[in-house]
């Protein structure tokens, strides 16, 4: 296993524009990776397999991929399966969170709701079902993102052709 500090200064050197972005990832993730440790300190165990999914979404023709997550057991009980969020802006809010969680679970990860967070890494903060709980009008509020993103992107595009 190697130390995250050092990768961090392989993945820089080999491209320079990673400058700014990977040591505050880095830094990020290790703060909250470190805090939630020091709670538990419990041993943990890597899951090695790909967890990935799906979520169809016929009604627009989109596809949303659940991909490049990190998933772990804590003391071979507790299963966690982290979607990483690492943009500098906007904050990851607690609704944002919400919709994200609300499409890994409609993606059929094949772990349970509980199991799932999302984590803006820049800012070492988590979120899981118990800090922004489902509610009944996730599936209609996360299409409505999604067509107001469609609408954007087709209006950039426009802009740019």
């Amino acid at each position: 296993m190697s130390d995250l500090h050092e990768q961090t200064g392989s993945r820089i050197a080999a491209n320079a524009r990673r400058r700014h972005l990977y040591p505050l990832l880095r830094d990020g993730f290790l703060a909250w990776w470190n805090v939630r440790r020091r709670w538990r300190n419990e041993p943990f165990e890597l899951i090695t397999e790909s967890v990935h999914g799906r979520l169809e979404i016929p009604e627009l023709g989109a596809t949303v991929k659940i991909e490049n997550t990190l998933a772990f057991r804590v003391d071979h009980r507790a299963t966690r399966i982290i979607y990483p969020y690492f943009c500098e802006d906007p904050t990851l809010t607690e609704a944002a969170a919400r919709q994200g969680l609300w499409a890994m679970n409609e993606a059929e990860l094949g772990y349970s709701s509980h199991d799932l967070r999302i984590l803006d890494v820049l800012r070492s903060t988590s979120f899981g079902v118990e800090d922004a709980p489902f509610r009944p009008v996730e599936r209609r509020n996360f299409l409505e993102m999604y067509r107001a993103l469609i609408a954007d992107w087709e209006r950039l595009r426009a802009e740019y052709l």
